[in-house]
């Protein structure tokens, strides 16, 4: 609107930020929409900014987890032929063991 020579007031810049956001900014919306003190473009932007970079942090703490589970999960042979025999009871029904 800006462009065609009438200016868009603060609340709807912010609004039409915030409804171009996806579901998991659902929290953020939340937060910037239920303040009494109205922010200022500038400051949505930045919080936005942080909101981004806690996003991809998680995100990267994600992935790295992932592939330590899958490192775990899928061992190596020479991991396995070293592994601990694992010991199984020897225990009969009455509860003494086997001779």
């Amino acid at each position: 609107m800006a462009a065609v020579g009438s200016p868009i007031s603060t609340e709807d810049h912010i609004e039409a930020i915030l409804d171009g956001l996806q579901e998991e900014y659902d929290s953020f919306v939340t937060t910037i929409t239920s303040q009494l003190d109205p922010y200022t473009v500038e400051d949505v932007e930045s919080l936005l900014l942080t909101q981004e970079e806690r996003f991809e942090k998680n995100r990267v703490t994600r992935e790295h987890l992932l592939q330590a589970n899958m490192a775990t999960t899928f061992s190596s042979p020479t991991a396995t032929m070293f592994a601990r025999p694992r010991f199984t009871s020897s225990m009969s029904k009455n509860g003494r063991g086997q001779f």
